[in-house]
């Protein structure tokens, strides 16, 4: 009796092994983490006609790829970390405010936007201007293939800007920020001056005039009035001109407390003119 138990015991647990065996047909489930970014589609087969093939398409871009039922998932895996598509739409879920720049003493201040609701093309044609004064960058930067891509990317709301155009807006900010600075220097009641001047290797001479004054903080404040080109030669009678040129279009002619500039020769001329020009100089240093 004991040996039948046995041996029907050995006969149920072999029955049960050869169950939990994966039948040779069975289905086997896609359960690779990148199916989450793609969906199987039936096509016709392009090669051999009347014949349907199996393909995986991605669910940000139209790119499709060949597949087959248990198939290795690596060439979509690989798009999958390559498609702008789908980068861009992470940008924007994670993005919950683009643009948000602390007012600064002198300079403007610019609105927070979120790019989903208060996308202004303004604003951000404003911000790259500024963005290729502060830094040098060339017009023709805003053409360049992989920019438009990032602010596509960014905001797919985005329109493509020409150099023209981005020069003509830099011109914009310009006078918008030259006005700001007018502003901030009315209430500066004394300002001191420093020149610089050279040649270029074109042989080009110019001069940069630098203003300096504290704020209502106490804080020290460099703000470049002019950038110059002088006519050559440039004996001290047309430094001075330039200079005072300069200090009369910002209307500063009567809050000038010093000048300083380096000790070239012309510059004693230039001094002389300036003492006439700005009598409330109190200090010309050479």
């Amino acid at each position: 009796m004991s040996s039948l138990v046995r041996t029907l015991r050995r006969k149920q647990e072999r029955k049960k092994k050869k169950n939990k065996r994966p039948r040779a047909n069975a289905p086997v489930r896609a359960i690779s983490d990148v199916w989450a970014h793609f969906h199987k589609v039936k096509e016709p087969s392009l090669k051999n006609l009347g014949q349907i093939v199996l393909k995986a398409c991605c669910n940000y871009c139209p790119n499709k790829y060949a597949y087959e039922k248990g198939g290795s998932t690596s060439t979509i895996g690989r798009h999958h970390l390559k498609c702008l598509n789908y980068k861009a739409k992470m940008a924007r879920a994670a993005i919950q405010t683009t643009l948000e720049l602390r007012k600064t003493n002198g300079t403007s201040s610019v609105p927070t936007m979120s790019p989903s609701i208060d996308y202004d093309q303004g604003i951000i044609k404003e911000l790259i201007a500024k963005m290729i004064c502060v830094h040098e960058y060339s017009f023709r930067m805003v053409e360049h293939e992989w920019f438009n891509i990032l602010m596509k990317c960014m905001n797919p709301n985005y329109k493509s800007i020409g150099r023209k155009a981005i020069r003509a807006e830099c011109l914009r900010v310009y006078k918008k920020e030259k006005e700001v600075l007018k502003s901030v220097l009315r209430g500066v009641s004394s300002i001191s001056l420093t020149t610089d001047l050279w040649t270029s290797n074109q042989t080009l001479s110019y001069m940069c005039v630098v203003a300096h004054y504290i704020d209502d903080n106490w804080k020290i404040q460099t703000r470049v009035l002019g950038f110059l080109e002088l006519d050559p030669p440039h004996p001290g009678i047309v430094i001075a001109d330039a200079l005072y040129a300069c200090v009369k279009d910002w209307n500063i002619e009567t809050k000038i407390m010093s000048i300083t500039l380096d000790n070239a020769s012309n510059n004693d001329g230039a001094i002389e003119a300036l003492k006439a020009k700005l009598p409330v100089v109190e200090e010309i240093n050479d």
